[in-house]
């Protein structure tokens, strides 16, 4: 919770929280918004219904209360600061970012947010890769451990899901400690993508809908980590759950 405090007060103390009519249409203010970051160039709008199935697991899942619909955002628009968690999906290439781009990501990201770099294809990884180092250059780009806690803030999971298994692991860049960028490069968002007609837009490869289930978990945990950070660490019954996994 304390990462969407410092977020909310940075916004206003900033100038950047949202006019009265954007806040009414996510509703209110304690409620947790999921935004999408609308780079230029590349296909930033390619999983346009992921974050809203998301939202409605984490309804069924979870205690988690998520805004009715996602954010979209651009890298140096101040409604990025509305949300803690941000999810860039893609494909492509992008175009680099400019000067007030980086200015605003840095803050953004400074503040306690989180950015899910999630790439249908290396090229869209590689890009984002590139363009982060811009945005936080002092702070490598490392793999994440398996020991870390977002493989156990809600569901215990020890592989990295999404609608592909092209890699084994996820990426990140840390700050301070905690996430401040996770790179993923298995199309998590395309396995939670229905078309309009509830329809599940990808198949999801080798594994089907177990696969697809934990995808799911992975996002859960994702949210649960931006909301809570490191709280599953601090508990009396983490070698238990160590045990259980193991």
């Amino acid at each position: 919770m304390k990462r969407r405090e410092f977020l909310g007060a940075a916004a206003l103390s900033l100038g950047l929280a949202a006019a009265p009519g954007s806040a009414r249409a996510f509703g209110n203010k304690n409620r947790l918004v999921l935004a999408r970051l609308m780079y230029r160039g590349g296909d930033p709008g390619s999983r346009p219904s992921a974050l809203r199935r998301l939202a409605a697991e984490l309804i069924h899942r979870t205690s988690v209360d998520p805004a009715g619909d996602y954010l979209d955002a651009a890298p140096d628009s101040p409604r990025l600061f509305q949300s803690a968690l941000a999810f860039a999906t893609g494909s492509m290439d992008i175009q680099p970012f400019n000067d007030e781009e980086i200015r605003n990501l840095r803050r953004w990201l400074g503040g306690g947010g989180l950015l899910v770099v999630d790439g249908a294809a290396d090229v869209f990884v590689g890009a984002m890769k590139r363009e982060m180092a811009r945005v936080l250059p002092d702070i490598p780009i490392t793999e994440l451990k398996r020991e870390h806690v977002l493989y156990k803030t809600f569901y215990l999971i020890s592989t990295q899901p999404g609608r592909t298994l092209r890699k084994p692991w996820m990426e990140c860049m840390e700050a301070d400690g905690r996430l401040a960028v996770l790179f993923s490069h298995n199309d998590m968002t395309g396995a939670w993508e229905r078309d309009e007609f509830g329809v599940w837009r990808y198949d999801v490869s080798p594994g089907g809908q177990a696969q697809r289930e934990m995808a799911f978990r992975m996002g859960v945990n994702v949210v649960m980590y931006t909301t809570c950070l490191h709280y599953k660490d601090d508990q009396v019954h983490l070698p238990f759950i160590l045990r259980r996994r193991r």
